[in-house]
């Protein structure tokens, strides 16, 4: 295909990715937190909140072995276990990534979000409903980070975008700043991510013209059970795959640093989301682009975009 296969700026997988979560065995004081935590979500039940219930109570049991274990770190499979129980919302706005012929895709935003109509920052109403997926979500990637972060840093992020067996069409995402990670997990074969990461941009390649990148130019991920750095904002798709193929976004969404105080406090606390401090997240992402090879970051976009 004239593609080239690269490391990038991964972690491996570990052998034990897909193994089931061991049955959990709690001490009395964490089962009656468990419990309380437990009834707290069997009540945010909305429209669509059944499996979304459930998949909370997975998140809230596995935190609770988490911490019995003295902060074991968070594998696949038990991350698979949540996802096969969340409800995920038939998102038909996301026009750029909708493969030819359908017409939605199993895709949801958790953590920060713009209402675009307002231009205003809050709480997605997902994370709200059932914080511990998200907080799930937040550790599993401090659990599983990018090759070359910093000695001693998270890798900064807002949002977390779940997406559900589609393949993405080759497309930019235009509501993102800095750079993301994308990570996969599942049963499937394909699925690979193929990457442009000398993409002009859309003032030189406007985006119906993305068809007329080089083959030459692609970089191809294996991201399954692997946290791969990209900017987001440069071209990039799925190949497609069979089989049951989860993808997780971790990004950040423009004006993040003007968040109210008081979102910031409650991710904080009931996601386990920490929104990140400007000067600090560009110094992290300028280093990831040094050694990923990702170029210089584009001009910045007005939040409201």
């Amino acid at each position: 295909t004239g593609s080239r296969r690269r490391p990038g700026l991964l972690v491996g997988r570990s052998a034990g990715a897909f193994r089931a979560a061991p049955r959990v065995a709690l001490s009395p004081q964490s089962m009656v937190a468990a419990s309380a935590a437990a009834k707290v979500a069997a009540r945010r039940v909305g429209p669509d909140g059944c499996s979304c219930k459930l998949a909370e109570l997975k998140a809230i049991e596995l935190l609770s072995w988490r911490r019995q274990g003295g902060g074991r770190k968070i594998r696949d499979g038990q991350l698979m276990a949540i996802l096969d129980r969340w409800q995920f919302r038939k998102n038909d706005k996301r026009l750029n990534v909708i493969p030819e012929g359908k017409k939605h895709v199993l895709s949801e935003m958790l953590g920060l979000v713009r209402i675009r109509a307002y231009s205003k920052l809050c709480v997605a109403q997902k994370s709200s409903m059932f914080p511990n997926v998200t907080k799930v979500l937040c550790r599993y990637l401090r659990d599983n980070p990018p090759e070359g972060l910093p000695l001693g840093s998270d890798f900064p992020f807002t949002t977390i975008c779940i997406n559900k067996d589609y393949a993405a069409t080759r497309h930019r995402d235009k509501n993102n700043t800095g750079l993301s990670i994308v990570r996969a997990m599942g049963d499937f074969e394909g699925g690979r991510l193929r990457y442009w990461p000398t993409d002009p941009g859309p003032r030189l390649l406007p985006d119906p013209m993305l068809s007329k990148l080089e083959e030459a130019d692609v970089v191809t991920f294996d991201v399954r059970g692997t946290s791969v750095v990209v900017d987001s904002t440069k071209a990039h798709e799925v190949e497609p795959f069979t089989g049951k193929r989860y993808s997780l976004v971790y990004f950040s969404v423009p004006g993040y640093e003007k968040c109210p105080e008081d979102i910031v406090r409650r991710l904080a606390s009931s996601c386990g989301l920490q929104v990140p401090v400007e000067p600090r997240a560009e110094e992290i992402w300028a280093r990831l682009r040094e050694l990923g090879g990702h170029g210089p970051p584009p001009p910045k976009r007005p939040p409201c975009l």
